[in-house]
């Protein structure tokens, strides 16, 4: 897995070896926004914030051939 960020167009990409040709990277934009404390950003992905912890999760869980849904 290989994470790319372009600091001209404020994207991250990741790439997953894992992941069948078919699918896509997953891209990344980062917006920021005013909080109460100042400034802060959040990373964006067909315009809905993204929980990195699971996105990386996820992709953790591909590589090592787990899936990324757990079977209930």
């Amino acid at each position: 897995m290989t994470v790319y960020y372009d600091s001209k167009k404020v994207l991250i990409t990741v790439r997953n070896g894992a992941r069948l040709e078919v699918e896509r990277d997953a891209i990344l934009h980062i917006e920021g926004y005013s909080s109460g404390s100042g400034r802060d950003a959040h990373l964006v992905r067909n315009n809905e914030t993204v929980n990195i912890d699971s996105l990386i999760l996820g992709e953790l869980r591909l590589l090592a051939g787990v899936g990324r849904q757990r079977v209930s």
